[in-house]
């Protein structure tokens, strides 16, 4: 029944976002899909912050917000219809690929993938595991306040020590957490999310028109795609099934898109509404939102002075509403989360996680010399600042290109750069008291994705400049070769009609969900220690727990509360940290304001220190009874 609603609430959104994208793009159908996705991503977020703030976010009444959505929204879209953007009478004639040409890109896609082969498999083979991939912080803390949000149907829940961090991307877990009760979509989240930032770039390529043939975008495709999977970075992110880092990715360089269009067609309210909405759920998803959000404030306001539009009173104006609507509409989907912190803890964070985070931020170790160790994710920073350096220069000195939309590339690049710098932890991150240098180029991750675009620009540059060089029947030779992979219709984008996505994805879900199977335990976690050999020992405390215990409350320290939870969520957790200073005295507090069935706890992942109460626990045999016990955990029913 879980999957029937899911996939029911699914189509229910996807229906109108899609038709709103057709009116939008009749004849563009990769805008128009990107177009539907944007909608979407904004859709969930609204409804699921809506009951989730009015204590109310439950599977009937997510399914009945779904089913409004979709009534009032076609309603509304079949008495008003969209009036068609202006991107959308612009036709780009390029040649198209004939049965020859399509045969050359399949062996060439074919050669290229060969050494990704092994890889691609594994991924496929991972998503549909799931759990040995999952991140410290996602069974930490991401995964589990969604969980507390689902089970108490709010999200004013605050009960972990990282419950204080937003949790846009844990809506997007909700959708189908909440009628599934497991988490059996997390690999086909990053699946999806992967495939949308692809379907971008795509559509940067034929934005920039830089091409006159279907052959050279093909292959350019194909490198993107190539690039993008084995770049070390970009693998773990989309490898971390549940993280925040790649949904943040793909909502910002959606906004990207969006602010392209809102480039093209500045007087479309809407497209300034859907920029401003999807700011906002990256400022849910992370605080480093705010840099992003910044930044196209300042593109929105470089362009209007290039433009010399704030000549006049009209301009300013015009510029004013537009700084309006994205600012008003990115506080209405992303400031509940620090409104609720405000109310909640008298301030946006805690000093504590302020305190820790933002010394170990890249702006604030620029001397360190620790920063610069030459490892794959430094040398892929130095890659991506010559790729943009250089591509900076094209800007200038090339007028053959699309001088705004390739702009606005390098202009995010900025942004997400300065982001990347000055969001804290970006230098490494705190393991056992100590600080390790390691820089966090996830926080980065849009960088990777445009700059790609960006080297394909610069490819063809200089291909066009050592074609230059050739003899002449070099060059009569190559060109003949091109022109016989084409024919002479004209083509002007890949043909995925959104009525195939909603069938393919539904198709997709039904069969993981249907063939899943959860793990047990908590796979990945079992050693508990971070330092790990081959002679270290795993706990079976996760299986046991998920055996032997049902809805209960379990008090847990230095465990992943994921692992507690059962499946169909059916426990509830309190996780205070993983300090190895918890004493006796505060537990017996904490059991005066929970009702607490279990307490099970675990050396300090760090240092492998049991928590100090760990000797008066064991001795207050009328109290707590010891039930489970291994060299790393142990486990005390509360009598």
């Amino acid at each position: 029944m879980g999957i029937f609603f899911f996939l029911l609430n699914s189509v229910l959104v996807f229906i109108p976002a899609f038709y709103s994208g057709q009116q939008c793009f009749p004849r563009h159908t990769m805008r128009s899909l990107l177009w539907g996705i944007s909608v979407i991503f904004c859709s969930i977020t609204a409804l699921e912050l809506i009951l989730g703030s009015l204590g109310i976010l439950k599977s009937l009444n997510l399914f009945i917000g779904s089913l409004t959505i979709s009534l009032l929204s076609v309603i509304y879209l079949r008495l008003n219809p969209l009036k068609p953007s202006e991107t959308d009478r612009q036709t780009d004639t390029i040649l198209s690929l004939n049965k020859q040409g399509i045969l050359a890109v399949l062996l060439i896609a074919t050669v290229f993938s060969i050494s990704l082969q092994s890889w691609i498999i594994e991924y496929f083979f991972q998503i549909h595991r799931v759990h040995p991939l999952i991140s410290w912080d996602v069974v930490t803390y991401h995964l589990p306040n969604a969980i507390d949000y689902l089970q108490t149907g709010s999200l004013w829940t605050m009960k972990g020590s990282f419950s204080q961090y937003p949790g846009g991307n844990e809506l997007i877990n909700i959708w189908s957490f909440l009628p599934l009760k497991n988490d059996s979509m997390l690999g086909i989240n990053s699946l999806a999310l992967t495939s949308i930032i692809i379907l971008v770039l795509v559509q940067f390529l034929q934005d920039l028109k830089i091409f006159k043939c279907s052959f050279y975008y093909a292959i350019s495709y194909i490198s993107i795609i190539i690039f993008l999977l084995i770049q070390s970075d970009f693998q773990r992110a989309i490898y971390a099934f549940g993280q925040n880092d790649l949904s943040l990715a793909c909502i910002e360089i959606l906004a990207l898109w969006i602010f392209l269009e809102c480039q093209r067609s500045p007087v479309l309210s809407r497209n300034w509404i859907v920029l401003g909405s999807l700011l906002g759920i990256g400022v849910g998803i992370k605080p480093n939102g705010f840099y992003y959000f910044i930044g196209f404030l300042i593109l929105i306001c470089m362009e209007a002075f290039l433009k010399r539009s704030l000549s006049s009173q009209a301009g300013v104006f015009q510029l004013l509403k537009r700084l309006g609507l994205v600012s008003s509409f990115t506080l209405l989907l992303g400031g509940f989360w620090y409104i609720r912190n405000i109310i909640k803890l008298s301030s946006v964070f805690e000093s504590s996680i302020l305190k820790a985070g933002f010394p170990g931020s890249i702006v604030n170790n620029l001397f360190n010399p620790n920063l610069y160790v030459l490892d794959d994710t430094n040398l892929t920073i130095i890659l991506i600042c010559f790729i943009n350096l250089f591509g900076l220069i094209v800007l200038f000195v090339d007028s053959r290109v699309d001088r705004s939309t390739f702009a606005s590339l390098i202009g995010f690049n900025f942004i997400a750069f300065m982001s990347f710098i000055f969001t804290p932890h970006s230098s490494g991150f705190w393991a056992g008291g100590q600080w390790i240098f390691k820089t966090q180029l996830r926080y980065g991750l849009t960088l990777i994705p445009v700059t790609a675009v960006v080297a394909v620009v610069l490819i063809f540059k200089i291909s066009q400049s050592i074609l230059l060089i050739m003899p002449s029947r070099l060059q009569r030779q190559a060109k003949s070769w091109i022109s016989l992979l084409h024919r002479r219709s004209a083509s002007t984008q890949i043909k995925v009609t959104p009525r195939h996505t909603i069938i393919i994805l539904s198709l997709l879900c039904l069969i993981q969900v249907i063939t899943y199977l959860p793990p047990n335990g908590l796979p990945n976690f079992e050693a508990i220690l971070f330092v790990r050999n081959a002679e270290s020992p795993l706990s079976q405390v996760y299986q046991w727990i998920q055996q032997n215990v049902s809805d209960k409350t379990i008090y847990t320290i230095a465990l992943r509360p994921y692992g507690l939870y059962n499946f169909p969520f059916s426990n509830r957790v309190i996780y205070p940290g993983d300090s190895d200073q918890f004493s006796y005295e505060q537990i017996l507090e904490s059991l005066t304001i929970e009702q607490v069935d279990y307490i099970a706890i675990a050396r300090n992942p760090f240092n492998g220190n049991f928590p100090i109460a760990l000797k008066d626990l064991i001795e207050d045999t009328r109290q707590f009874e010891l039930v489970y016990g291994d060299l790393l955990a142990a486990v005390f029913r509360v009598n």
